[in-house]
């Protein structure tokens, strides 16, 4: 074949490509005209990619892969980059991957994977380069990394990765003579590896046992992401147009939505995994697909039900048996599997397996999570969520296949009872109008619970602001329809205020991603309380509405904390009463709470007290479960209280070893889930809490070090989702510590810019509750402090007074009983007292003794009021003899 003949087929094929399946035919007759022979092969190549299931399997037709590398040189010794091509592993419909290895000083073998001649159309190569795209965003130990990549000197694009040495997970299993368990809990690892992908939007749509390898010691490796999906439409918009087009999929493993070409979702690769799961637990796939026409294809997946497991094995067992009684049992010619006891899968099992392969997306998992979760459970001995399948709705499902048949059956039925119809007419019609009513109040539950379920993914993801704000509005626009149609309904009561709190999380939760709408956010948890405090009532508080109640009073509590620390202690303290008293956790995080109010309120030996209880039952928990991340975390978080306590009393040095054993802990957390923003967060907390004891006990260094890895952590989270307003606060706290530091140092030219940085981060936020005053009013005093220091006294005067008007309307307005926002409050009349002495210097005039004056008596009279509720640090105290010095100079010059 000439280059002009082989440009003008590649030519065909992409553009035949880009127009609907039904149309390519005409197409071609039309692009071809008396050119039978081209029409020939462009149809027989068109034929290969439609039926080709990846990039790597064999072709459909050897002839089309003959040509398509007709023209090919060898690729065995040559060297792309850094790598040596040493033999072909496997090549497909549209290129081919060969076992390469390093050719410089290091050695490490690698899978490079390449694009063929011929094939590299526009098409092929946005595909070869989105799946490139996919593997450099996704870092799991349980998927193969992408290592390099490049173009070769013919301008074809290829990518080098993991070079993955293990078998077939299906295979690994039978070869390894795995039990049920085993086989249970390699799976869950795969779902991990999945559930991973789909939480960096990525959705694999090609799951089967040829795509997941298992490694000689046991590790599985997730391949082939050459037909994902991204779900993020500036990125994925011109590859999935065609994709879909295509329908690339392994029929035998694709969804029915897959099938039809509809939308491909998460539930995609549930429902994959569900087919990978049957397989691993029958040795036989839920359905046998003997032909290749697309109708016949999609018939059997859209209609045939799969059977259950155990009914499966109890046939594949007759089988057997049957076959070892007529041939001997050498003969025997069923997959080479464990044979599993009918118990060990009917049961659980079956209906795990058969809600991940339901017919309809929704009726699936809801994530591959919930999957796994469901098969943890069952490991466990724990009940699991997955049920069977009512007759109604097997009976609805048999009517749709056999509309004809049940049709024909009605006519006959009609013709015997058609002497009742005028009596149940109106009924019926009432009856119609009601199911309708109800599908569509149904319809909106599913709809808000679904929300839910989107958000639950993207919780932590980095980046995800825009998709609250949606879920915010959406959600409130259909619980608000539910709320006036729940009161008959004590379930759908509960689950209406379990979604007001998912709701109010996502508005404003306290130091958790969110839209920084803490007004809102405490509105939707107070209706969540009020629904909860309604069905308690009936005096029926099962478990589930123990644990509910006990989240909603922790939700109330923690949004109350900075502006009414009263409300927010007695928000707790109702907590604890409900709080299940085997849940330990619950009962630890609450007496941690109380003690923080208690510290807020000035009373220090009860939060000791209660700091004390937490601490003990933490310090239990993680013993019991080292492995246990929820139990690590709350250990390491208790550390900080305690270590709080110390500090607020003046104890830094004290403190520092409880904050110092909080970084490791926090720091593995953080690494081993590097895309979890709330993880990230955390770590940055404890570094900051590590600088701030170095900084008291004059460790200026050590305490920059901290301070500035903590703002290189919280620098990458905010760059992921600038809208997120607790991040952008992060920022501000970290400007602030590095202000300080340099305070500390001399340096007040930086310090200055780290105070004014902050305030611009704290006032763009706008918002006007405890906590964001507070930022601003502590930047205000700050730089005001430093202008003093270089002798800007107006500048000076002005901020401090900015300052002291934000924490008045704290302690007026919003928190009369935080005991911080009350010292803050001393410090600014001390702030402002200390002004005026510096302008008297200058001005000479005694109404600024005055005001000097004044304000030093308003800080005295402040802090001693503070002293007499128990509410003042020790390392405080010394300002109370300073002031009275002050005091007394101011009094013997006016005198």
């Amino acid at each position: 074949m000439n280059s002009d003949r082989h440009q003008r087929l590649t030519d065909l094929l992409d553009e035949a490509l880009q127009i609907p399946a039904a149309e390519r035919q005409a197409f071609l007759t039309s692009a071809c005209g008396d050119d039978v022979e081209l029409q020939r092969e462009a149809e027989s190549l068109l034929l290969s990619f439609e039926q080709a299931s990846s990039f790597i399997e064999a072709p459909v037709f050897a002839g089309a892969s003959d040509f398509l590398f007709a023209d090919d040189k060898p690729m065995e010794g040559r060297q792309l980059g850094h790598y040596k091509i040493v033999r072909e592993l496997g090549r497909g419909g549209m290129g081919a991957v060969y076992l390469a290895e390093r050719a410089d000083e290091y050695r490490e073998q690698v899978a490079l994977k390449i694009v063929k001649r011929g094939m590299d159309t526009d098409f092929i190569v946005r595909r070869f380069r989105h799946e490139r795209q996919i593997l450099a965003s996704l870092h799991h130990p349980n998927i193969a990394r992408l290592l390099d990549g490049g173009t070769t000197e013919d301008g074809l694009p290829y990518f080098v990765m993991e070079y993955i040495e293990g078998e077939p997970i299906d295979q690994y299993c039978d070869h390894h003579n795995l039990s049920i368990q085993e086989r249970l809990k390699l799976f869950r690892t795969v779902c991990a590896a999945v559930q991973y992908a789909h939480q960096n939007l990525v959705i694999h749509r090609d799951l089967k046992p040829g795509n997941i390898l298992i490694t000689a010691d046991g590790t599985p490796k997730l391949l082939d992401f050459g037909i994902a999906k991204i779900l993020n439409p500036e990125i994925s918009q011109t590859i999935e147009k065609t994709a879909t087009l295509m329908r690339l999929m392994t029929p035998e493993y694709a969804s029915p939505e897959q099938v039809r070409g509809e939308l491909v979702t998460t539930a995609s690769d549930v429902y994959s995994l569900g087919v990978l799961l049957y397989e691993l637990l029958t040795g036989h796939r839920p359905y046998r697909i003997t032909s290749i026409l697309p109708s016949d294809i999609e018939r059997i997946i859209c209609e045939q039900e799969p059977t259950r497991p155990s009914t499966l094995e109890r046939e594949t067992a007759r089988q057997r048996e049957g076959e070892k009684e007529r041939h001997g049992p050498r003969s025997v010619s069923l997959p080479l599997r464990p044979s599993f006891s009918l118990s060990q899968l009917r049961g659980d099992l079956d209906n795990i397996v058969l809600m991940a392969l339901r017919k309809e997306p929704q009726r699936r998992y809801a994530s591959v999570e919930q999957l796994a979760e469901d098969i943890r459970r069952h490991l466990e001995g724990l009940p699991v969520s997955a049920r069977s399948d009512t007759f109604n709705y097997r009976t609805s499902k048999f009517i749709q296949r056999h509309k004809a048949g049940v049709a024909a059956a009605a006519l006959v039925l009609l013709s015997l009872i058609a002497g009742l119809i005028t009596t149940v007419w109106q009924a019926r019609r009432a009856q119609a109008q009601q199911a309708r009513a109800e599908r569509r109040f149904n319809d909106v539950r599913n709809l808000a619970n679904s929300l839910f379920e989107i958000h639950d993914t993207i919780a932590e993801l980095q980046g995800a602001t825009q998709a609250r704000e949606l879920i915010v509005k959406r959600a409130l626009t259909y619980l608000d329809s539910l709320a006036h149609e729940a009161s008959d309904d004590r379930g759908l009561q509960q689950e209406l205020a379990a979604a007001y709190l998912k709701v109010g999380d996502v508005q404003g939760r306290p130091g958790h991603a969110s839209l920084g709408d803490k007004e809102g956010a405490l509105s939707s948890y107070r209706k969540a309380q009020a629904i909860y405090s309604s069905l308690a009532a009936s005096g029926n508080i099962n478990d589930s509405l123990r644990q509910e109640m006990t989240t909603g009073f922790t939700r109330i509590g923690d949004a109350l904390q900075y502006r009414d620390s009263k409300a927010a202690l007695a928000s707790y303290q109702q907590g604890l009463a409900v709080a299940n008293p085997t849940d330990r956790l619950s009962i630890a995080n609450f007496h941690q709470r109380i003690a923080e109010m208690q510290i807020a309120m000035g009373d220090v030996a009860g939060a000791a007290a209660s700091q004390g209880k937490a601490m003990k039952l933490y310090e239990a928990m993680a013993a019991e479960t080292p492995n246990d991340k929820k139990a690590q975390r709350s250990l390491f978080i208790n550390y900080i209280k305690a270590g709080n306590l110390l500090f607020e009393a003046g104890e830094a040095k004290a403190a520092l070893p409880l904050y110092q054993k909080t970084v490791p802990m926090a720091r593995a957390l953080a690494e081993a889930d590097p895309l979890n923003a709330r993880a990230q967060r955390e770590l940055a907390a404890c570094l900051d809490k590590v600088g701030n004891a170095l900084l008291a006990t004059n460790d200026q260094t050590g305490a920059l070090t901290n301070y500035n890895e903590a703002f290189a952590i919280r620098q990458k989270v905010a760059a992921a989702d600038t809208k997120n307003a607790e991040l952008q606060r992060d920022l501000s706290i970290s400007h602030d510590k590095l202000g300080e530091v340099s305070t500390a140092q001399g340096n007040l030219t930086a310090a200055l810019a780290h105070y004014r940085e902050a305030l611009r981060i704290d006032s763009a936020l706008a918002s006007r509750d405890t906590q964001s005053l507070l930022d601003r009013a502590n930047s205000l005093e700050k730089i005001g402090s430093l202008l003093l220091q270089s002798g800007d006294v107006n500048g000076a005067l002005d901020h401090q007074q900015k300052s002291r008007a934000m924490r008045e309307d704290v302690v007026n307005n919003l928190d009369k009983e935080n005991v911080n926002a009350r010292r803050d409050v001393a410090s600014s009349y001390l702030r402002l007292g200390e002004t005026f002495l510096k302008k008297v210097e200058q001005s000479k005039q005694l109404s600024d003794w005055q005001q000097a004056r004044q304000w030093f008596q308003r800080s005295l009279d402040e802090l001693q009021r503070l002293k007499q509720r128990g509410a003042l640090p020790k390392k405080d105290e010394g300002d109370l003899d300073k002031i009275a010095r002050e005091i007394a100079r101011c009094d013997a010059v006016m005198k």
